[in-house]
């Protein structure tokens, strides 16, 4: 998987969405805008319908339907899984959604071999690196979904 850095504060989604499919984050957006007949993907950001429609689009148009979660998912995974801990194997390839506690907001991030991509950051780094280098932003609840079978075909 090749490191894609995101270009706002609010396209980490598809920078994991690129990540994972190897793709451009500049086509990913492209694709997601045109789909939802927008201009920017900022207009979809604080419109959680619309968000949320545009992200599954995209996990649909780029064959990633076993990331598709739905809130009651996010919810029961939330209250099972302990603060600031991750699986020991993250070895297949998969998204995390961070929600840092301390601002009630979300984030995205990708993994692969036990790597953390996260597109926040200028490079991959380890789990261990990655819980160093963002102490500042605990606590938050991490939740993994892996991709149990990941198509090549677009």
């Amino acid at each position: 998987m090749q490191h894609i850095k995101q270009q706002t504060p609010y396209d980490c989604k598809l920078a994991v969405i690129a990540m994972l499919r190897d793709l451009p984050l500049f086509y990913v957006e492209q694709i997601v805008c045109s789909l939802l007949g927008i201009k920017k993907w900022s207009e979809a950001v604080f419109s959680p319908p619309l968000f949320y429609r545009g992200i599954e689009l995209l996990y649909n148009r780029f064959n990633l339907t076993g990331l598709m979660i739905t809130l009651q998912d996010i919810n029961d995974r939330f209250s099972a899984t302990p603060l600031n801990c991750l699986p020991d194997n993250l070895s297949n390839k998969g998204e995390i959604i961070v929600y840092r506690l301390t601002s009630s907001c979300g984030h995205a991030v990708a993994f692969e071999n036990n790597m953390i991509y996260d597109p926040a950051d200028y490079w991959p780094m380890s789990k261990e690196q990655w819980f160093d280098n963002h102490k500042h932003h605990q606590p938050f609840q991490l939740i993994p979904f892996e991709l149990k079978q990941l198509s090549n075909m677009l």
